[in-house]
């Protein structure tokens, strides 16, 4: 899949997940989502090495970054940004 596939898919995605996730609920789906992208991120882990994953695919790295840097930030209790606009895919 090129980049300008994985954006137009995003954004389709997101599209639909704004349908079908009611407000009420979207906290739940979310950690629902980040606990099951950590435990498949260590699974990976074990079979890859994840920086080199990461330096060769942007899309990649900036989920890697997302997903772990919550992770990081709930352990530190601490409010941090995350980058979810994926610029840099409109921009190649």
């Amino acid at each position: 899949m090129t980049e300008d596939e994985q954006l137009e898919e995003f954004h389709k995605n997101v599209i639909w997940l704004h349908d079908n996730i009611p407000p009420d609920d979207i906290y739940l789906f979310a950690e629902q989502a980040l606990f099951s992208a950590e435990y498949f991120i260590l699974k990976w882990a074990e079979h890859v090495d994840l920086e080199k994953e990461a330096e060769s695919n942007k899309t990649t790295e900036l989920w890697l970054k997302n997903v772990l840097g919550i992770r990081a930030l709930r352990k530190l209790e601490a409010k941090g940004m995350l980058d979810f606009d994926m610029k840099f895919l409109e921009d190649s």
